[in-house]
């Protein structure tokens, strides 16, 4: 686990004025100060989303709120993350609906989803799980009676899914992390098969508010773009995108879709310090989040070249700021964050 360095962090923004959320991060138990300092930095968000410790099972939301005590006080929201391994067995449609109220009534502003879902995770039966399980939907349903929109992660990046070969752009970072790789066909099903039943997910429910984290869950730009137009409660989050939007052949798709929809992107980072993993880990970034937010302004606010923020990149990525103007910025630091995740003014 990485610790914060004493200095204090700064990362002034080139051209944006004004308060900023970010809507996606992941701290633990062991890194309240690691938190209390993003968040009592001037440069740095005035707001942070804690999603969930990356522990499984999650805990529950009763047990997670009381960590933040202080810290909610200071700007930070949380998000419940449902157990959902239970599926199948008696009671468990009654227990993920109960756990919902009861994370509402304690304060959450939304229900966090992840990527075991559609992957790992087994039914009582042993059959896998799949994103659109019918017994699901008491959950999306119990979200949106509560007001409470669904961050959902599902799937990974499409070089995750493919071959094991020279052609993979990130097979340096698979060589490192090979449980990252879901290319296996035998235990995996294709990341495009993931994705389509999370659409179905969607369109089934659409008086839930559905944001699919990473951009969109790691979809082609085009079908990011489709699925806006389509479904009025579904909008999208930035976290760890930028090395995607701002490539050449990305980064025009990226910027047609900040400019039809400013509405439906919300800025998040998935910046994480917990004792399961850390993010960033590179590039000398570790000890100090301010650079990574310092990537973060340069991206959205400049039209200036940039490295791919992630060692585990390739050193040849160089991605080019959208330069986005201030309605755009704002849109997408605050307003929607505030507005998708009711949080006040």
């Amino acid at each position: 686990m990485s610790t914060m360095n004493d200095v204090q962090p700064h990362a002034p923004h080139p051209v944006y004025r004004g308060p900023v959320i970010d809507a996606h991060a992941h701290f633990d138990a062991g890194t309240v100060r690691e938190a209390e300092s993003v968040l009592g930095a001037p440069d740095l968000p005035d707001r942070l989303l804690n999603f969930w410790d990356l522990t499984w099972p999650p805990p529950a939301f009763d047990a997670w709120q009381a960590t933040w005590a202080r810290q909610r006080a200071d700007g930070m929201s949380l998000l419940h993350m449902p157990d959902i391994s239970g599926v199948g067995r008696p009671g468990f449609a009654d227990a993920v609906v109960a756990g919902i109220a009861q994370a509402r009534a304690l304060g959450a502003v939304g229900v966090k989803m992840w990527k075991n879902l559609g992957l790992h995770l087994h039914d009582a039966d042993g059959a896998l799980l799949t994103v659109d399980d019918r017994r699901l939907d008491p959950l999306w349903a119990a979200a949106a009676e509560h007001g409470l929109p669904v961050a959902i992660h599902i799937g990974d990046p499409p070089a995750f899914f493919a071959p094991l070969d020279e052609d993979n752009e990130r097979l340096g970072e698979l060589r490192r992390r090979p449980e990252y790789w879901f290319g296996d066909r035998t235990r995996f099903p294709p990341l495009a098969e993931v994705q389509a039943a999370f659409e179905r997910v969607v369109a089934r429910h659409p008086a839930t508010t559905f944001v699919g984290l990473h951009f969109g869950c790691f979809m082609p730009l085009e079908s990011v773009a489709r699925m806006l137009e389509q479904y009025p409660n579904y909008c999208v989050d930035t976290a760890t995108r930028t090395f995607d939007l701002g490539r050449e052949g990305f980064r025009d798709a990226a910027l047609e879709i900040f400019a039809r929809w400013p509405d439906r992107i919300i800025f998040g980072t998935d910046l994480i310090r917990t004792g399961v993993y850390d993010l960033p880990d590179t590039r000398g970034t570790e000890q100090d989040p301010a650079a990574y937010y310092q990537h973060h302004w340069l991206f959205f606010e400049t039209t200036d070249e940039l490295a791919a923020p992630f060692a585990f990149l390739p050193e040849t990525w160089v991605l080019r700021g959208l330069g986005l103007d201030e309605n755009q910025l704002r849109a997408l630091y605050y307003d929607n964050a505030r507005r998708v995740f009711g949080l006040p003014a």
